[in-house]
């Protein structure tokens, strides 16, 4: 943080839950696909702040994120069986995993609000929309990846 106002950064953010793709057949190699073909990743870059108000125990923060991620069609090699999880080793090849890839860039302008909470601890939620670019694949496209983001966060050190 630079004089209690400025704060610069770094982000990153992945994809957790399985989104399953629908009406998709690998088209470039021929693959038994033995499970469900997942959209799996991530991004990551710089971020800044501009914080209103940082004494106050309440205040508003602007913030911008820009970064770069990639994507993948992941085939789901993972079986279900006696209530657990596990992977047939004989048919685990890395390589088959990934169907297709590509690179995105990713711009995150949002609003904070701020809460002072401890002296080195400050807790907020955020809100603000994500704009995606240059996703080249053929079930998914930037519009199904830019849309509003919402969340909680909590922040430690010497503001």
């Amino acid at each position: 943080i630079l004089n209690h106002h400025f704060s610069l950064g770094f982000m990153g953010y992945g994809i957790v839950t399985e989104h399953k793709l629908e009406n998709y057949t690998p088209n470039d190699r021929l693959i038994e696909v033995n499970g469900d073909i997942l959209l799996r990743g991530g991004y990551g870059g710089m971020e800044m702040e501009y914080i209103i108000f940082p004494n106050y125990p309440i205040h508003f923060v602007l913030h911008s994120g820009i970064g770069i991620g990639g994507l993948v069609y992941d085939a789901d090699k993972w079986r279900y069986k006696d209530g657990s999880y596990y992977r047939n080793d004989s048919e685990y090849d890395n390589d088959d995993d990934v169907l297709e890839s590509s690179v995105m860039f990713v711009y995150e302008p949002s609003i904070k609000i701020e809460f002072n909470v401890l002296k080195m601890l400050r807790c907020g939620f955020s809100g603000g929309y994500r704009f995606v670019s240059g996703v080249d694949l053929p079930n998914t496209t930037n519009e199904d990846l830019s849309d509003f983001s919402f969340g909680l966060y909590m922040k430690a050190g010497i503001f």
